[in-house]
């Protein structure tokens, strides 16, 4: 394993984890949810926006740290 490979699993472990709680802040703010039904669709939401920005995440890990 050569230290590019290394440095792009760290950062996307690193990403992964501020995503988890980036897009749940963004949820929070976006539904602010008040009752029960208010935080099924917080948890809802929150798996989209995280669903969307891991597969962007990924992508971009991809790009960059891709040997061939």
């Amino acid at each position: 394993m050569n230290k590019l490979s290394a440095l792009g699993g760290l950062i996307v472990v690193v990403a992964h984890i501020a995503l988890i709680i980036l897009c749940g802040v963004w949820a929070w703010n976006w539904v602010e949810p008040e009752s029960f039904w208010g935080g099924i669709k917080f948890i809802i939401i929150w798996g989209v926006f995280d669903y969307i920005a891991h597969l962007i995440i990924m992508a971009l890990a991809v790009m960059l740290f891709n040997n061939e």
